[in-house]
């Protein structure tokens, strides 16, 4: 099994920092591997709804199944992902942190069959650098929120293993218009 876990301080209240998270809409927005995630559960998000993802990583996709296993808002949130060769379970934590949230998140991999013999290889490459990165992505959406809603023209470029996601003025403005105020 490989595990990790990280944390950051984000400038934001728990309400928002949650609710930015949670929302599927956004899950490529700050998950570094996922590029696209629809709900497949009726109902608003919660405890058992069921989400299909398709991950991208070295030019390879793959479908997901994302399951939510715990949920108490803005405290935590729980899913467990099935990716055909192995399963993994993220938890996410929130935490008041003076005016702003610390995020902390842990993650556990378990592979099966033929892929467990990778084992070794794939815990080098998913570490604490990939959760570190995630939670930088999340902080970063924040601040550029915060610094977008008074611009008329931006674009930021950012930039995580192998992959590279330009913000413009119209992403911004979804944004701030939903999460931002």
């Amino acid at each position: 099994m490989i595990k990790v876990e990280g944390s950051e301080v984000i400038n934001r209240p728990k309400e928002q920092v949650w609710k930015f998270l949670t929302s599927v809409e956004n899950a490529s927005k700050w998950d570094t591997g996922i590029i696209e995630a629809k709900q497949t559960s009726d109902g608003p998000v919660g405890l058992g709804t069921i989400l299909e993802a398709v991950s991208e990583s070295r030019g390879k996709r793959r479908n997901l199944k994302v399951e939510v296993t715990e949920y108490d808002p803005q405290k935590k949130v729980a899913w467990t992902i099935d990716a055909g060769f192995g399963t993994g379970k993220s938890i996410y934590t929130f935490e008041s942190a003076g005016s702003g949230t610390r995020l902390s998140k842990s993650s556990e991999v378990e592979l099966k069959g033929f892929f467990k013999l990778l084992t070794p290889i794939i815990r080098r490459r998913f570490n604490k650098e990939e959760i570190e990165l995630d939670l930088g992505n999340i902080k970063q959406v924040r601040a550029i929120l915060d610094w977008a809603i008074d611009r008329t023209h931006a674009s930021i470029v950012m930039v995580g293993k192998g992959q590279a996601t330009r913000w413009t003025y119209g992403h911004f403005r979804t944004l701030v218009e939903e999460y931002g105020k």
